[in-house]
């Protein structure tokens, strides 16, 4: 199979079967159990399947005005091929009549000879009505937006931010493989040599001193100190809701307890547990009895099975224990923390640029759902907090809906909490996707 017909596969699985791209690409390109590519044609898979999948909206406008009577009636096969076609077309480097020639060919090896002259026709249209094509596009097709998700974004941050959120998801900077040092581990610049003697670049985020930029290695696995857990991937963004805590948790006398409400797969659950293990190793003479206690825990036997699985292999299960429990229940018996982690399941409008197939999943029922989740386990989690402690709310969506309104809602209804940090970080304002967190003191009960 050459990259062409994988990625027209993968577009059929992303937009008509509901699969994530990241699994469609797992299964035809990473998967070397499963892919029947060859090395050569892996890189152009991704980048036809991935510019194509972040392209949907963009793409199905100009294949409208090449068409009549409605993209519905193309078979859908048909249909992935001529969207990946376009997206080739307008960004491959392969010359138009090369290409078109190609996509043609390729029509009638998936089974479809008989529109063959149909492909054909709409793809040198195309390659003739280019420009004129293009720039009859609206602002919001050219940024690949569903109506809702684009007057969500100019109504909450106007329409230059829109359109460098947009830009930012169509950009493929997101794509840049990031990891955050445990720093119990290894020093930080100890892991960058070690990085640079393996023959990789490793540049930092500038977002933390803590979190770099990897690149030059074909297997994770090759980066330095990934059987030690020397790193953990991670967006650079999604580590400054814990990261706000690190002079709370490196400076404390006493031992803390934290809970991690909803912690599969395990990020700030291992974020946390780096710094209490950093904490206890610079603690001259600290002991056993003085250790501190992670709760991580998450509403399904699969998402705790996983969180486990990275508690164990990154050498911090002698404190930090899993349950499975929702999050939207109180849990009493589980006692008072110093600190309570609620990173809450969100609309993941930050992070559209890793799941474009999300674009025109976001719908204002949905927000509206997702927001009385949010309030429950926020309403669930308050009880657990002790006086002087913190509870951390964070999500990856920029929806104010989900974010700060839901904030001063909790204020409004839990007057013995006070806002102590607030930050959205929009997508691409940072070398990052999107993030957002608020820490909440509670100082009486």
């Amino acid at each position: 199979m050459e990259r062409r017909e994988a990625s027209v596969r993968i577009i059929e699985k992303v937009f008509y079967e509901g699969a994530f791209l990241q699994d469609a690409l797992a299964l035809f390109v990473y998967d070397p159990g499963a892919s029947v590519l060859q090395e050569s044609e892996k890189k152009g898979t991704v980048f036809l399947s991935r510019g194509t999948a972040a392209r949907k909206v963009l793409l199905s406008a100009l294949l409208s005005r090449l068409t009549t009577g409605g993209l519905s009636r193309i078979k859908k096969t048909v249909r992935a091929l001529l969207l990946t076609a376009l997206f080739e077309l307008i960004h491959g480097d392969t010359a138009g009549y090369a290409a078109v020639n190609a996509w043609v060919e390729l029509t009638g090896t998936l089974g479809f000879s008989r529109l063959k002259g149909f492909v054909n026709a709409v793809l040198r249209r195309f390659c003739r009505e280019k420009g004129d094509l293009l720039s009859g596009l609206s602002v919001r097709e050219k940024l690949s937006f569903s109506p809702y998700l684009y007057d969500l974004t100019v109504s909450s941050f106007g329409e230059a931010r829109t359109k460098a959120i947009g830009e930012w998801f169509l950009s493929g900077e997101s794509e840049r493989f990031s990891v955050r040092v445990n720093e119990s581990r290894i020093d930080p610049e100890r892991f960058v040599s070690a990085v640079q003697e393996a023959g990789m670049t490793v540049t930092p985020t500038g977002v933390t001193s803590v979190t770099f930029f990897i690149s030059g290695f074909e297997r994770l696995r090759d980066v330095p100190g990934y059987e030690e857990g020397w790193f953990y991937p991670e967006a650079p963004a999604m580590t400054l809701s814990v990261e706000s805590l690190r002079e709370r948790i490196l400076k404390s006398e006493k031992p803390l307890r934290i809970l991690d409400a909803a912690a599969s797969p395990g990020g700030k659950t291992l974020q946390f547990a780096d710094l209490i293990a950093l904490s206890e190793k610079r603690r001259a003479g600290g002991t056993e009895s003085r250790r501190s206690q992670i709760i991580a825990a998450d509403v399904s036997e699969e998402k705790v099975r996983k969180l486990q699985e990275n508690v164990l292999n990154f050498g911090f299960s002698d404190f930090v224990e899993t349950f499975v429990r929702d999050a939207s229940v109180p849990h009493p018996e589980t006692g008072l923390f110093d600190v309570v982690n609620l990173d809450v399941p969100c609309s993941g409008l930050s992070v559209l640029a890793g799941k474009p197939e999300g674009k025109e999943n976001v719908t204002k029922e949905g927000v509206k759902a997702l927001v009385e989740l949010q309030q429950k386990i926020l309403n669930a989690a308050a009880p657990s907090v002790k006086n002087g402690g913190v509870l951390v709310y964070s999500t990856c969506t920029y929806d104010p809906a989900e974010n700060g309104e839901n904030v001063r809602w909790f204020l409004k209804t839990h007057p013995e909490f006070t806002l102590s940090e607030e930050r959205l970080i929009l997508p691409g304002e940072l070398p990052s996707d999107g993030f957002y967190y608020a820490v909440l003191e509670r100082s009486g009960r």
